[in-house]
C-alpha cells in the first residue's frame, strides 16, 4: 500500500516539483534541480509546501515521511523531512534469536538547504539545464539506543554516527520536443 500527498499555500497550481522523502525538491526518492514553489516576482518568499506519505507491507512494516519546504526568492530552498521506518517483525525475530529487544522503529530528521546555481534556459539558451547544489544534514534519533540494546554490534560493524551530511548537485531539463514532455 502506498499513499503520498502534498499541499501548499497557493490557490492556482500545485507545488512543482513535489518533495523527496527527505524534504527537498523532487518526487519521492528522485531529486531534481527545480526548487519547490519559488517566490513570485513581487515577493521574496515562496509559499510553503508540505508533503507526506506512507508505504506499508502486509506484515506490518512501514515507511512514513512528512516534509516541509520554503523557498527564498527564486534561488534558495530550505526544507525539513521526518522519516520513520517501522521494523515490525524484525524486532520479534531479533528477540527470538538473540534475546535483544530493539526499538520498533527508526527515526531520521533531515535538514536541507539548496541553491539554484543555474536556471533552466539561462542566458536565453534553450539547451541549458537547471542546476542546483545542496547540503543535507541528517540526524538519526534511535540508532544509538538500538546499538546499545544489541551490545554494540552496529558500532563494531562500522555504523558509528547518528548524524551525517550529504552534498548533492542536480541538473534537470524539461524536454518539450517529444510527443509528451520528458524531464
Amino acid at each position: 500500500f502506498v499513499l503520498m500527498a502534498s499541499a501548499h499555500a497557493a490557490d492556482d497550481k500545485p507545488p512543482l516539483p513535489l518533495h523527496t522523502v527527505e524534504g527537498y525538491g523532487g518526487v519521492a526518492i528522485t531529486g531534481s534541480a527545480y526548487l519547490v514553489n519559488p517566490a513570485a516576482e513581487d515577493s521574496y518568499v515562496g509559499k510553503p509546501s508540505i508533503g507526506g506519505g506512507l508505504v506499508m507491507t502486509e506484515n506490518g512494516q512501514y515507511f512514513a515521511f512528512e516534509t516541509l519546504t520554503m523557498t527564498l526568492g527564486d534561488r534558495i530552498e530550505l526544507g525539513y523531512g521526518y522519516n520513520r521506518l517501522g521494523l515490525s517483525s524484525l524486532n520479534d525475530d531479533l528477540r527470538a534469536a538473540t534475546g535483544a529487544d530493539i526499538e520498533d522503529s527508526v527515526e531520521m530528521h533531515n535538514l536541507n538547504a539548496r541553491l539554484a546555481l543555474l536556471k533552466e534556459n539561462a542566458f536565453n539558451q534553450g539547451w541549458t539545464p537547471a542546476i542546483t547544489a545542496g547540503v543535507h544534514g541528517k540526524f538519526n534519533t534511535t540508532i544509538n539506543e538500538i546499538d546499545d540494546r544489541l551490545g554494540g554490534v552496529l558500532e563494531s560493524s562500522g555504523i558509528e554516527d547518528q548524524n551525517g551530511v550529504d552534498y548533492t548537485v542536480y541538473a534537470t531539463k524539461l524536454l518539450k520536443f517529444m510527443p509528451r514532455p520528458l524531464m
